[in-house]
């Protein structure tokens, strides 16, 4: 059911799209994307040892999230995206859509280095004569930047999948290999740019200190297990075998400072037009709200743990744990839109900064470096979610990325924030999904179909989160607190967490920022 909603959704979003004045090329690549997520949906690829077992694939999400995502960002009259552009970005992610599937029906490509450079060329080639013929692009600047960005996705799709398989489904990985490769594309055609003059279409999309800052912190943090490859590769694989020598473990965190030293700070630092560390340093120390946020963050987080750990038992039930995570939520509820009210260009900030120590750390984790590595594991293995059956352990870096998310797109979108639209993440992770589990746990007799959840915590879930939704409006002084549009994207949304075998940390935020920002602006 989770795919029958979204798959409607993107439906009607490309519909409202054709109503405006936009390029003919953006109602045909939005179709073919649709129709893409339809015939894949209705002919499933068989299991893939690659992917999460005990889960569909995930197509509808992998093909749609993206474009709900773009659709979302184009409306508006103030709109930084322009036709072009989204058009520009449509065309990448068919390219990409249809690389996913055909590496699902024929998964021994990924096994060859030569047969995934192949696809990948071949995907450049589709996307240059795709974009040359459907959306009439001809500057080399833009051919350039879908080009790069299909065959970014392409390698990192095979190296996430080979390295950390079952982790995740094949459409939770598409979407966030899709969000890296624009990242990493942007981040060299960008560069590129200040060189060759501003003949990119992307130009107009704003670039803050902020944006800038997030960028290099995410992707230097992903391209850190690559920059230190060689001592990571002297490290034990597993429990049994003998400890690293601290030589080894020396130059894993040498090179680490060195990589950070040589290549994100400078990089940083040219992009910025000015040396990052001191900006940071200068807009916090000199500015009392964000002292005071700063302050708060790490107060609130400094005694969630302290509680956590008071709270915790020898043997604990799944529902113990589940009141444990869900205390999380809620701790991060009062911290971000607390935030988010005193000043959103530094929640933004420190969403980054807080989203990159979390992938270093698991970074760390999974590759069992010393000193902290097992202490790292032993404590997220407390909270890691029925969807956490790989080597990764993602569910609490998704919930990170699923508050952050909504709140980074609405400030890139340009125009009047949105902010129901914006707090979308943060409202349904720790309001709603919290709600959900808790009652669904306790109260939960009415189970739906084929699923463990029940139709108790999902009536909590639409309670909780259009609650919190008109609490939301009320502060920011919105007119209208709650609408009939507005009960119906939360009861899609509640659908969703039921019946998707996707995690909810994920898939929930991006449905809701998408909806409300494109048929609640």
């Amino acid at each position: 059911m989770d795919s029958g909603v979204l798959l409607a959704t993107h439906l009607a979003a490309l519909w409202t799209q054709t109503q405006g004045e936009i390029p003919s090329s953006l109602s045909y690549i939005g179709n073919a994307l649709h129709m893409i997520a339809v015939v894949a949906y209705l002919n499933q690829p068989p299991s893939s040892p690659f992917f999460r077992p005990n889960a569909d694939h995930g197509i509808a999400f992998g093909v749609c999230a993206v474009p709900l995502t773009l659709y979302a960002l184009h409306s508006g009259d103030a709109s930084s995206f322009s036709s072009l552009f989204t058009s520009l970005l449509l065309l990448s992610s068919l390219v990409d859509s249809l690389l996913m599937i055909l590496t699902l029906w024929k998964p021994e490509v990924l096994y060859s280095r030569f047969r995934t450079l192949a696809v990948a060329l071949l995907g450049c080639v589709l996307t240059g004569f795709l974009g040359y013929a459907l959306a009439g692009i001809r500057a080399t600047g833009d051919l350039a930047f879908l080009s790069l960005q299909v065959f970014i996705f392409t390698l990192a799709w095979r190296r996430s999948a080979l390295s950390f398989g079952r982790s995740f489904s094949a459409g939770e990985l598409s979407f966030l290999c899709q969000i890296i490769s624009l990242l990493g594309a942007d981040a060299a055609t960008s560069t590129l740019s200040t060189f060759v003059g501003p003949n990119i279409s992307f130009a107009n999309v704003p670039r803050s200190h902020v944006f800038v800052l997030s960028q290099s912190l995410i992707l230097g943090m992903l391209l850190v297990p690559t920059a230190i490859s060689f001592p990571l590769s002297k490290l034990p694989k597993t429990s049994k075998e003998s400890s690293p020598s601290w030589t080894t473990v020396a130059l894993i965190y040498i090179g680490f400072v060195a990589f950070i030293a040589s290549a994100i700070w400078p990089w940083t630092w040219f992009s910025m037009g000015e040396e990052p560390f001191s900006w940071v340093i200068n807009g916090i120390a000199f500015n009392q709200n964000r002292l005071g946020l700063f302050a708060m963050f790490f107060g609130l987080a400094s005694s969630a743990y302290f509680v956590d750990s008071w709270l915790r038992r020898p043997a604990e039930t799944y529902a113990d744990v589940n009141v444990r995570r869900k205390f999380f939520h809620a701790v991060a509820v009062l911290m971000f839109i607390g935030g988010y009210w005193v000043d959103p260009s530094f929640l933004r900030l420190s969403f980054a900064v807080a989203q990159s120590l979390f992938i270093f750390l698991e970074i760390l984790r999974f590759n069992r470096v010393p000193p902290i590595a097992d202490a790292l594991d032993s404590y997220l293995k407390h909270f890691t979610a029925k969807t956490d059956m790989g080597p990764l352990v993602v569910s609490h870096i998704y919930l990170l990325i699923g508050c952050a998310g909504p709140v980074w797109l609405d400030r890139l979108a340009g125009g009047e924030p949105n902010v129901t639209a914006a707090l979308s993440g943060i409202i349904a992770l720790g309001v709603g999904d919290s709600l959900a589990s808790l009652i669904g746990i306790r109260y939960g007799y009415t189970k739906w179909p084929g699923h463990s959840t029940s139709f108790e915590g999902s009536a909590a879930f639409v309670v909780g989160t259009l609650a919190a939704i008109a609490a939301v409006r009320w502060i920011w002084a919105v007119p209208s607190l709650l609408s009939w549009m507005t009960v119906s994207i939360v009861i899609g949304a509640s659908v969703m967490e039921a019946t998707s075998f996707q995690n909810d940390n994920l898939i929930l935020p991006i449905f809701l920022f998408a909806a409300f920002r494109q048929f609640e602006p």
